[in-house]
């Protein structure tokens, strides 16, 4: 899903069979679970998570802003995910033991950050221009690799570790916040330091653990992101996107959107 929000609303979302659900939301304003699930789940910009839903209906508020509301979601059957992964695997043994009770589970207790390989597949599901039986095996070698880029994040050692800091947590996603609201001319990582209260090293480690990009990367997602959702509405010329995501020379700007995407912004506008 990819919409934009003029007021606040709420979705209801009815899942049909048992199956495992991998979400990201890659962009735009938050979500909150409204009901459908003792765990309550605030769902923020650039988060995934993996849960398990047997039938139910499940209600979401989806908050304003002004970017689009960018939402990926795939179901894996329950049957399938276990001739992916088998039930006693150690890489996922209290989520399986709430599958196999039929319970409604997550497989993490707070969301994860969405990595850029995550993002690059979803791009390459999306932009897929197979058909057939060929669409059909690209896709589910897709999911495949989506699901194992998701376990292997949460199975990090080093990460799991950087979630029981608590304050270091609430005070890099202020960090993001800041890149997030900023991005056209955003902080020295010195400025950043001292704007969240916490040294250069531990800005830089904590932030590419949390968020799954270095500071640099992390803005300068924020602007591509931006740039293609404009150049794909084709209100606004080249060079007016390269000035607003914070480039001075339309030259600069060319060289990084092809860097990052591979192609021109031309060929979208």
């Amino acid at each position: 899903m990819d919409f934009q929000l003029k007021c606040p609303i709420q979705l209801e979302k009815q899942v049909e069979g048992e199956g495992i659900q991998l979400h990201f939301l890659l962009n735009g304003g938050g979500m909150t679970e409204a009901k459908g699930h003792p765990d309550e789940r605030h769902f923020s910009p650039n988060q995934h998570t993996i849960c398990f839903q047997p039938n139910s209906l499940r209600v979401f508020d989806c908050h304003t802003t002004d970017k689009s509301l960018d939402y990926f979601t795939v179901f894996i059957p329950k049957d399938i995910y276990f001739q992916l992964l088998a039930p006693d695997s150690a890489l996922h043994q209290s989520f399986a033991r709430g599958i196999q009770a039929g319970e409604s589970t997550y497989f993490t207790s707070q969301n994860m950050p969405i990595t850029p390989a995550m993002r690059r597949v979803i791009q390459e599901i999306r932009e897929c221009d197979r058909s057939g039986d060929l669409k059909k095996l690209y896709f589910e070698s897709k999911v495949i690799e989506l699901l194992m880029l998701q376990i292997e994040q949460i199975n990090a050692a080093d990460f799991n570790r950087s979630l029981s800091r608590g304050s270091d947590w609430q005070k890099i996603q202020e960090a993001k916040r800041i890149l997030e609201e900023t991005y056209q001319a955003p902080p020295t990582i010195m400025e950043l330091a001292r704007l969240v209260g916490l040294n250069e090293f531990r800005l830089k480690k904590d932030f590419k653990e949390q968020v799954g990009n270095t500071i640099y990367g992390y803005v300068q997602q924020q602007r591509m992101e931006l740039a293609r959702q404009w150049l794909l509405e084709k209100e606004k010329s080249i060079g007016e996107i390269a000035h607003l995501v914070g480039y001075r020379n339309h030259a600069h700007f060319t060289a990084a959107f092809k860097k990052y995407y591979k192609y021109l912004p031309s060929e979208l506008h």
